[in-house]
């Protein structure tokens, strides 16, 4: 079971922003099918809008879903060493890019939120073409 941080790690929203912060999380979650709110557990849905709103580019993916692991809070499964909050001791996975494709190796925080088994259910159903490695770790299949 995961560990809600949705109180922890959010970005402030500035009050005057609020408006469009509430519109923008209504116009995702119609087109996501789901309050996207609830993404809050393990991501910071707030930055990911604080920096849509400054204009950052290539934060979201269109067509596959999925955001930039920078907002990824440390109980997210695959937080990784690429998220703003990968300091502090808090230890994510690394992302390797090879010709043969992609990898992700868990790093000591995505142990402390998940068990291995939960891991490796979440790349075999959601990110079956992402290579797993958990060295050392038996997981039941």
């Amino acid at each position: 079971m995961m560990v809600d941080l949705s109180d922890k790690y959010n970005t402030p929203i500035p009050p005057d922003l609020m408006p469009d912060y509430l519109k923008w999380v209504q116009q995702q979650s119609q087109k996501k099918g789901y309050d996207v709110r609830l993404d809050a557990k393990s991501y910071d849905i707030q930055g990911l809008f604080m920096a849509l709103h400054k204009g950052e580019k290539g934060l979201y993916d269109e067509k596959t879903g999925h955001s930039t692991d920078r907002f990824k809070k440390p109980n997210h499964i695959s937080f990784s060493n690429e998220s703003m909050y990968a300091k502090d001791g808090l230890e994510g996975g690394k992302w390797t890019y090879t010709d043969k494709g992609t990898e992700f190796t868990p790093g000591k925080t995505n142990y402390i939120y998940n068990q291995a088994n939960d891991i490796f259910k979440y790349f075999r159903e959601r990110e079956p073409s992402i290579k797993l490695n958990l060295p050392n770790t038996e997981v039941s299949t």
